[in-house]
């Protein structure tokens, strides 16, 4: 655990505080689309839905 932490330190380390608080609201945003975009795949597709995805 101590080892991913030094490790997940350098590679983040380019960031001042700013930007790792933007950085990590980019990154939750896009962990809940990809929630809904998975969500989406579990709705059967019907002939004739408009949205065929």
């Amino acid at each position: 655990m101590l080892m991913q932490l030094n490790i997940n330190d350098v590679g983040l380390d380019c960031m001042d505080d700013e930007e790792f608080s933007i950085f990590r609201d980019l990154v939750d945003r896009c962990i809940n689309s990809s929630d809904r975009a998975q969500a989406m795949q579990d709705y059967p597709v019907r002939d004739g839905d408009s949205a065929v995805v």
